[in-house]
């Protein structure tokens, strides 16, 4: 080690070092810069279609709930029905079938 290295703190790149290595690592680092964007393109649409997911379930959700509501109301019209068929039928019997 004859030569003589001055050591001032800065960043020093050695004439040893082949420029494969170099051209390598900044290859690598571009393509991990290209990867990470396509990954967040990637994230941005599945959030947009999440949101969507999310929407149509709430939009599905409230028509459920009228449905619901509506079946309530027939079943409880069909009831209101069956009585009043019942008690017509009542009266059929005691005016027309009396013994």
């Amino acid at each position: 080690m004859g030569e003589d290295v001055k050591l001032d703190g800065r960043w020093h790149l050695h004439v040893a070092v082949p420029l494969g290595i170099i051209g390598a690592i900044l290859f690598q680092s571009a393509c991990f810069i290209w990867y990470a964007a396509q990954l967040d393109s990637k994230v941005q649409n599945t959030a947009l279609q999440v949101s969507a997911l999310e929407i149509w379930k709430s939009n599905q959700d409230d028509q459920l709930g009228k449905l619901n509501s509506q079946q309530a109301a027939q079943g409880q019209k069909l009831d209101d029905l069956v009585q009043t068929v019942h008690h017509s039928n009542d009266i059929l019997e005691k005016y027309f079938y009396r013994k």
